[in-house]
């Protein structure tokens, strides 16, 4: 790990303990015992450093997930990387998922100029719906509902567990909770397919 990580490493430590506006440069050069000139000689700012922390974890979720499109395999096993992938990672590297949920939440609106939130969203939303699409064309996912929908649903439901999951992590089981997210998801919630609504 270069100087560079390392300081992106305690820098997200502290924003997720004390919160981005409380935590200053000098207890981030302080905690990996460097000076504020050796931190100002891989960042220009506060702002940087938080900035670039979010953009390279935006990068390898878009990365990841444009590999998993390109899949020759069932849209189910996709689907189901999907969420095992966002899990895992959300449990491994809760510090920055605290953050991520806190910026969609708005907690930095108009904070982060350079930060392409809506950007990252869509290109997101835009990965996971080709794979729903082409899940219906399959035949692997129900034609019934639009393709725009469901796409918005899973990852609703996929993300509405995150972050509940955090605060106590070491009693679950990572995959008992994939499966019952895919479960949910696959198998929505009604107990009796042919009842009508």
């Amino acid at each position: 790990m270069n100087t560079k990580e390392k300081i992106q490493k305690v820098a997200v430590k502290l924003f997720s303990e004390k919160g981005y506006t409380e935590t200053s440069l000098r207890e981030i050069s302080e905690a990996l015992n460097i000076s504020k000139a050796a931190l100002y000689y891989h960042f220009s700012n506060k702002e940087e450093i938080f900035t670039s922390i979010i953009e390279k974890n935006f990068k390898n979720t878009i990365k990841f997930h444009q590999e998993l499109a390109s899949l020759k395999i069932s849209t189910w096993k996709i689907l189901r990387k999907w969420i095992e992938n966002t899990i895992t990672s959300s449990m491994k590297n809760s510090e920055i998922w605290q953050i991520i949920r806190q910026i969609m939440m708005g907690k930095f609106k108009n904070k982060f100029h350079d930060l392409d939130l809506f950007s990252f969203i869509n290109k997101n939303f835009e990965i996971l719906n080709s794979i729903i699409k082409r899940g219906v064309k399959r035949g692997e996912i129900r034609d019934d509902i639009d393709p725009e929908f469901l796409t918005l649903a899973f990852l609703s439901t996929l993300h509405s567990v995150i972050g509940p999951m955090r605060y106590n992590i070491k009693n679950r089981d990572t995959n008992k909770i994939i499966e019952t997210v895919l479960k949910t998801i696959k198998g929505g919630i009604n107990n009796n397919e042919k009842q009508s609504i």
